[in-house]
């Protein structure tokens, strides 16, 4: 984990990103949140058309809704030498947040028991 900050997404109560203990400004948008949420506990990638029905489903133009979410979580998520949201176009354009920097607390741990990523 030389040169890469442990990241830790909260999602049980309010959610929070921190990183080494130091918490993190989220996006103001309700559906950015969600997204981030959403791509942290699911741990697998997701395709555009799937998180854009389920997150914008309204007619307006909701890939560039999404494409407007992910550069709002980019910079809040990523690091310059460590891509933690992987969006790929070409292939099935896949979203996904790799996991092995990024730890989710979830109901089944407790607040006092260590992360384990």
């Amino acid at each position: 984990m030389k040169g890469k900050e442990l990241l830790r997404v909260s999602v049980l109560g309010n959610l929070a990103v921190s990183r080494h203990g130091m918490r993190m400004q989220l996006p103001p948008s309700k559906k950015t949140r969600a997204l981030l949420a959403y791509l942290a506990v699911t741990d697998r990638p997701h395709s555009r058309d799937r998180l854009c029905s389920m997150f914008w489903p309204v007619p307006d133009d909701p890939r560039a809704a999404l494409r407007w979410s992910l550069t709002r979580l980019r910079p809040l998520i990523d690091e310059p030498d460590c891509r933690r949201i992987v969006a790929d176009r070409e292939s099935a354009g896949s979203i996904l947040i790799v996991t092995p920097w990024i730890s989710c607390r979830c109901a089944i741990w407790s607040e006092t028991a260590p992360m384990q990523s």
